[in-house]
């Protein structure tokens, strides 16, 4: 996405293109493979309950912030942003999937 990105021209292919925007499914599927949500305990101590609950918290202000600064002509979204709004997410994913969480009873 980088190297095919250039300010000047339509980011409409870099955008859309499946081999440039592969790292976001590739972000969810290593998130399914390291927090698999059935391996999860509701009993957990207070400070890793803290810990997923900061997280995900971390993930929704950094999405809401990468909403609110950027837009889809913004070089920073092909230069690394896309990947950390990828990496945001799956910290809400993993926070919300997580049965101990707070976070995931708030955004249910």
């Amino acid at each position: 996405m980088a190297l095919l990105y250039h300010p000047s021209l339509d980011p409409s292919r870099v955008y859309a293109g499946s081999d440039t925007r592969a790292f976001g499914l590739l972000v969810g599927a290593a998130l399914a493979m390291v927090w698999p949500s059935k391996a999860l305990r509701v009993q957990v101590s207070p400070g890793a309950r803290r810990l997923v609950d900061a997280m995900g918290a971390t993930g929704l202000v950094v999405t809401a912030l990468l909403i609110w600064r950027t837009n889809q002509y913004s070089p920073f979204l092909y230069r690394g942003g896309m990947v950390l709004l990828s990496v945001a997410t799956a910290l809400v994913v993993a926070a919300a999937a997580h049965p101990a969480s707070r976070l995931g009873r708030a955004l249910g």
